[in-house]
């Protein structure tokens, strides 16, 4: 009897010794971040939150989702970024417009219809919890029509589907992509879909009239883009970018999973159809950056070439020069990265 309860302990023993080393090495607590970066930096502020970006290659202007997380109840806006200008000269101006009152962005998309008139769709938590990345039940898809030097609210969209949305995709008013970050909808079931971790998030399709499911079983569906026939998602626990053949509008067929070395958040591409994402290399020290900003979480950026889905590393920092990278970008000599929690942008020279 004694025998078999120390065979017990000793398994349980082992079974804790790998459960936490598993938590070590997959938490990224033992990756080092060597600074690098492809030319000189800056910061540009001051910009609470700015998550996510929306790229008006035409025009040269960036738009910025901003929400001050740390407070969550704050209400957010929209700012843009003259990428026109030379890089020691750029600043982020917040945009005029008629913002909900309880507006809270997240994930941004901008459509450019066929007569030139843009429209900015922007994820909305309305009722954000008291704790930074507590975004509540309800949830909402802002629409904003650019109007000179401003914006005007156009309108949104709601539904029961909408839960858990992170990141949005328009290809046309008709065909819109929302990845929804988790299954669950209560703190406990999203905290056990992460540590376990469970693929339980999917991609919602809209066309128009109604949402529907157009793939799941995904590890946090974070970032969605589209290129042609084909839609990018990145699959932040799930250290992979998954490409899906677009058979037709919301019915998709996985094609393959593009590896990354750490954890992807949004997606954006350039003008030589290369495909960016900001990375998580340390999750748990971004979940501890969240908890507190003392504490910083690493930042990377990487770009990934396509069709033969090879990764370069361009931008990579232990969290000194922006902490908490969320979305990068770039625009002919010029490279920008949002952070969730910051309060500025960062840009980079390419030359």
């Amino acid at each position: 009897m004694r025998q078999t309860a120390r065979v017990a302990a000793l398994i349980m023993g082992l079974l804790m010794v790998g459960v936490g080393y598993r938590l070590i090495v997959d938490g990224g607590l033992l990756v080092s971040v060597v600074p690098h970066a492809p030319g000189a930096c800056r910061q540009v502020g001051e910009v609470p939150g700015p998550e996510d970006f929306a790229l008006d290659r035409e025009r040269k202007l960036l738009y910025v989702s901003s929400h001050n997380r740390r407070h969550p109840r704050s209400r957010g806006a929209l700012y843009v970024v003259d990428l026109r200008q030379p890089l020691a000269a750029l600043a982020a101006r917040p945009l005029r417009a008629d913002y909900p009152e309880d507006f809270r962005p997240h994930g941004l998309s901008l459509l450019i219809r066929p007569g030139g008139e843009r429209l900015l769709y922007a994820v909305s938590h309305p009722e954000a919890g008291p704790r930074p990345l507590d975004f509540g039940r309800r949830h909402r898809i802002e629409i904003f029509a650019v109007e000179g030097d401003g914006l005007r609210h156009a309108g949104g969209l709601s539904d029961e589907a909408l839960v858990n949305p992170n990141d949005i995709h328009v290809r046309a008013e008709d065909d819109i992509y929302i990845t929804r970050d988790h299954g669950a909808a209560t703190p406990i079931g999203k905290m056990l879909e992460e540590m376990l971790p469970l693929a339980r998030s999917s991609i919602l399709h809209y066309n128009g009239r109604s949402f529907r499911v157009a793939a799941e079983g995904i590890l946090y569906a974070n970032g969605v883009t589209s290129a042609g026939p084909r839609l990018y998602v990145a699959a932040c626990l799930g250290r992979a970018v998954l490409e899906y053949a677009i058979d037709a509008p919301g019915r998709l067929r996985l094609q393959r999973r593009l590896p990354l070395p750490s954890l992807p958040d949004n997606l954006e591409w350039d003008e030589h159809g290369e495909l960016w994402t900001a990375t998580h290399p340390a999750p748990l020290l971004f979940w501890a950056h969240a908890l507190n900003a003392r504490w910083r979480s690493p930042s990377q950026a990487l770009r990934i070439s396509l069709p033969e889905g090879s990764v370069e590393q361009v931008y990579a920092n232990p969290g000194t020069e922006i902490s908490g990278s969320s979305v990068a970008v770039s625009l002919g000599d010029k490279m920008l990265i949002g952070a969730v929690f910051e309060r500025h942008l960062l840009a980079c020279s390419l030359r």
